[in-house]
């Protein structure tokens, strides 16, 4: 005779149920958050990669002050140089720049902030494409992404520069900027299990969580760094404002490489 015994193999809890999909979901969604980001990175070094190249290991014009004859437009200028004697041209020819009016090309940047409500430090990546109005007039559009081990931001930005038509180039300029951020928070009490670690609401528990749109403006200052006729390096500084009010506000500081290409 067979005789049918109770199940001793437990069922699933519902809650516990939802709560591991629940948190598989948010790991999914952070998930493609970073995945955002590294895309975006990874498409600016891409359009930088093979143009990195054309960086010597030591800038042009060391031994010479006519430092950008590989440029048509100089070298027709400067072709017969000044006299030896001619301390004013000689300086003329070594710090004009002016040829770079109606260039364009691919910029790369990266720096540290402190961005949105986040009590650490970011670092940012910019990558985009820059374009010489004049030769000294310059305006880029690109992305941005910021990020650290519990905060992230990822968005579009564009600016003006205005600087001096030499070989090293103090600017000043404006941007803006708008994109969506992500921030961790603490989940204590919210009856989840955010972490799937089988316990809910512990002390630390923390989940990742889209905390909204972000746009911004910033003024910046710093200096472009001529090292070939075609290759640029910058440094700069800017205040960012954000729509997250005065507490958020923060500095920016980096370093940029621009790879130009002729007009």
């Amino acid at each position: 005779e067979i005789i049918d015994l109770p199940s001793t193999v437990p069922q699933p809890d519902k809650m516990v149920a939802y709560e591991t999909k629940n948190a598989h979901h948010e790991g999914a969604s952070e998930f493609k958050w970073f995945k955002a980001i590294f895309v975006a990175s990874t498409f600016a070094a891409d359009k930088m990669s093979d143009a990195v190249r054309l960086i010597t290991p030591l800038p042009s014009g060391l031994s010479h002050s006519r430092w950008a004859m590989e440029d048509p437009e100089y070298a027709a200028k400067y072709a017969n140089g000044a006299q030896k004697t001619d301390i004013a041209g000689k300086v003329k020819q070594a710090s004009d720049a002016r040829f770079v009016d109606g260039a364009s090309g691919w910029y790369l940047s990266a720096g540290m902030t402190s961005l949105s409500e986040s009590d650490h430090a970011l670092a940012s990546v910019e990558g985009g494409h820059e374009f010489y109005g004049t030769s000294y007039l310059t305006s880029r559009m690109g992305f941005i992404a910021a990020i650290n081990d519990e905060d992230g931001y990822l968005g579009l930005e564009t600016g003006a520069r205005l600087q001096t038509p030499t070989r090293l180039a103090p600017f000043v300029g404006a941007g803006l900027f708008g994109g969506y951020a992500s921030q961790t928070v603490s989940v204590n009490d919210d009856g989840i299990d955010n972490d799937a670690d089988q316990v809910i609401d512990e002390i630390d528990e923390e989940d990742s969580r889209l905390s909204g749109v972000l746009f911004g403006a910033y003024p910046e200052t710093g200096v472009h760094f001529w090292w070939s006729p075609r290759v640029r390096f910058t440094g700069y500084g800017r205040y960012l404002i954000t729509t997250e009010g005065r507490d958020a506000d923060s500095c920016l500081y980096g370093i940029g490489l621009a790879i130009m290409s002729g007009r």
